[in-house]
């Protein structure tokens, strides 16, 4: 009988561990996106709102691991990484450090499937709110650089989550084992939202992982080595270019040519790094600057931003913020790729990719991926296979840390 009251409350335990992740997922989710709206960006009480709403979150994600936690070693670790994260905090002024690694660590033993499956619905639910807005003229339905912002302050912005969405939703389906056409309404949603936007990185983002997912399938490159390495050094490969394509760009006609390609974005680069300094924990510091003179292009009194997320995260977030964003990168792939998962490595891989263009991908929940380092996928045939070892070290992880 004592038994059987000490298996019930732990099984009802374990299930109000995963309940709170899971709503904490679906809400930190829906206002990762819903901040980005215009109207949220213009008004102040809003934004203060939102901003308490995804601390209370990260106070229960803490909750939900100190639950777990029952390794001193793993504890210390965290406690370890918990105070860089708290210096990046405090220099910074922002908690996405901590954020990301409280959704990493809390995902431990979670359903990897169903964490993407809640986040596509509450990002699918703002396009909506956005589109409504862009419909009812709130706060306005202007065309922005020849394509709708779908209630997002800009077109870039509805592009990305719309990119978020479908592939969330992809990757999940493929873990699962079930077709992509039952889910052809969202598909159909955020294609058109793309369309919508003028974006031709995001339609690209979306085809290049699909094809990319299945080449990896059909292939069998799982077994190829060299190619592991490469997909697996990519963000350190595109660090460094950022950095030297930006300090190389009045030098080299090469590179300035790269940068009339890429819409100015080697030249953003420039600037930031020109203006601001790197620190090792980064800084407050906005990356939007009025009236500059592009000396390179000659045009006058422009507003700069950064559209890359290895610059923007390395002047904000500093040294540790980036190295700390690689390394969730470098943990998730092998993980997804000793488990042979292709959809996840595609999907690490294209949004890698895709940061070079965008500055928002540090954040774990537009840039996914990152989440499956210690999550259940749900197949235990290559572990009884013994084909994983990445799998076999996040399993120990997991049970160490699991009630």
């Amino acid at each position: 009988m004592i038994f059987s009251l000490s298996k019930s409350n732990s099984m009802s335990s374990a299930l109000s561990q995963h309940s709170i992740y899971y709503a904490c997922v679906t809400i930190m989710s829906f206002l990762v996106a819903f901040e980005n709206l215009a109207i949220v960006s213009s008004y102040d009480e809003i934004k203060a709102l939102v901003s308490l709403l995804e601390l209370f979150c990260d106070f229960l994600l803490f909750i939900v691991y100190i639950t777990k936690v029952r390794d001193l070693k793993g504890a210390a670790i965290f406690i370890a990484l918990v105070s860089l994260c708290l210096a990046s905090a405090w220099y910074s002024k922002s908690f996405m450090a901590i954020k990301g690694l409280l959704l990493v660590v809390g995902a431990a033993n979670e359903d990897y499937a169903s964490i993407l499956k809640s986040e596509s619905k509450a990002i699918f639910l703002v396009m909506i709110i956005g589109l409504c807005c862009q419909l009812l003229g709130i706060p306005s339905s202007a065309f922005r650089r020849g394509g709708l912002s779908l209630g997002f302050s800009h077109p870039n912005q509805a592009a990305m989550f719309s990119v978020v969405t479908i592939l969330a939703l992809y990757v999940s389906n493929d873990l699962r084992g079930i077709s992509q056409k039952y889910d052809w309404f969202y598909w159909l949603f955020g294609i058109g939202c793309i369309f919508a936007t003028g974006s031709r990185t995001a339609l690209f983002a979306v085809a290049l992982s699909v094809a990319l997912s299945a080449i990896i399938k059909s292939k069998r490159l799982f077994e190829n080595k060299p190619i592991s390495v490469i997909l697996l050094l990519l963000p350190f490969f595109l660090l460094l270019f950022s950095l030297v394509s930006a300090y190389a760009l009045f030098d080299s006609t090469v590179v300035q040519k790269i940068d009339h390609a890429l819409s100015n974005r080697l030249w953003l680069n420039w600037f930031a790094l020109d203006t601001f300094d790197i620190r090792a924990f980064g800084q407050e510091v906005s990356l939007h600057v009025a009236g500059v003179h592009n000396t390179l292009r000659n045009t006058w009194n422009i507003t700069t931003t950064v559209d890359c997320t290895y610059v923007a995260a390395l002047l904000s977030y500093g040294v540790f913020g980036i190295i700390f964003w690689l390394m969730g990168y470098v943990l998730a792939f092998r993980r997804a790729w000793d488990d042979r998962k292709a959809s996840i490595v595609a999907a690490l891989v294209i949004f890698s990719l895709y940061a070079f263009t965008e500055s928002q991908l540090t954040d774990v929940l537009i840039n996914f991926g990152l989440f499956c380092t210690f999550t259940n996928f749900n197949d235990n045939r290559l572990l009884a296979k013994g084909n994983s070892s990445s799998a076999k070290t996040a399993t120990d992880f997991v049970e160490r840390l699991d009630a």
